[in-house]
């Protein structure tokens, strides 16, 4: 195995001499190991099947189901699938497509992000940004207001709507009441600390960080939105492009992504395993 870091200004490490069908423990620790230090890792020219694909993630970890099943690959519930492609019937289209770090809005998040395109538009990408380095940029009075705090993260608005809430005639109100019931919005810290390289990070998110904790509301939406708005300033922005029979593997405890643009008209399909690395998810986690 070949881990090749990317160039000064950069992002990640390629791996190399790994067949990713083979992989066995000792090669899923240090995948593992990698991804902890660079980040993001990614394999090129691969063609694991389906089940192939599924057996690395399980290597890698405890696959992490997603909740709402309307996701699911039909035949493995374990792989998420993100699909615009109307004559294949799985999955959802316009996943994303907003700043968010995977399952933030569950007790213990989503540790790993395994990625593997089956069908790519001309241009594919997804948008990175390093919330480590963001921390370390971070100006005083905002470094203030997130220190020793904790945050609510709610996925309510960012539920799609479906056909059987329109048939049930349901409001607004009721939608968003039995999202929150389905998925109650937990707190994290603002900052965590990594559990394997102890990097400080800061946590949270435009797609389901909802208040910061501790603070009044209105103080809380203006510091959000100033945050916010230092987070995703074009120089903290990185972009990762898809070749098909690439697999990328990403820790979301360091970053935060969104889904870039696809042409339209044209089909993309994309499946993605959330892995519990079987470390905590930050250092002092109750669960």
């Amino acid at each position: 195995m070949e881990i090749i870091p990317a160039a000064p200004g950069g992002f990640g490490a390629e791996i190399r001499g790994v067949d990713v069908k083979k992989v066995d423990d000792r090669a899923a620790d240090e995948i593992k190991a990698a991804v902890h230090r660079h980040t993001l890792v990614f394999f090129r020219k691969q063609n694991p099947s389906t089940h192939e694909y599924l057996e690395l993630g399980k290597r890698l970890g405890e696959p992490m189901v997603y909740p709402d099943t309307r996701y699911h690959h039909p035949e493995y519930p374990e792989i998420f699938v993100s699909s615009n492609v109307k004559d294949k019937k799985m999955g959802m289209a316009r996943s994303g497509y907003f700043w968010h770090t995977d399952l933030s809005f569950k007790p213990k998040p989503q540790a790993l992000t395994l990625l593997y395109p089956q069908i790519l538009p001309t241009k594919r990408e997804t948008l990175f940004i390093d919330m480590a380095d963001v921390y370390e940029r971070l100006p005083s009075h905002l470094r203030s207001v997130v220190e020793e705090r904790w945050a609510n993260h709610d996925p309510s608005l960012r539920y799609k709507v479906e056909q059987t809430d329109v048939d049930a005639r349901l409001d607004l109100g009721e939608i968003l009441a039995n999202v929150r019931k389905a998925y109650p919005a937990p707190d994290h810290p603002c900052v965590i600390t990594h559990p394997v390289n102890h990097k400080r990070i800061l946590y949270m998110n435009e797609g389901f960080t909802t208040a910061i904790n501790g603070i009044p509301y209105e103080q809380s939406q203006a510091a959000l939105a100033e945050l916010f708005a230092f987070i995703k300033r074009d120089e903290h922005v990185k972009s990762y492009s898809y070749e098909m029979g690439d697999i990328i593997l990403w820790d979301n405890r360091m970053v935060i992504h969104r889904s870039g643009y696809i042409p339209p008209g044209e089909q993309s399909m994309i499946f993605r395993i959330g892995v519990d690395d079987r470390v905590p998810f930050y250092e002092g986690i109750k669960t």
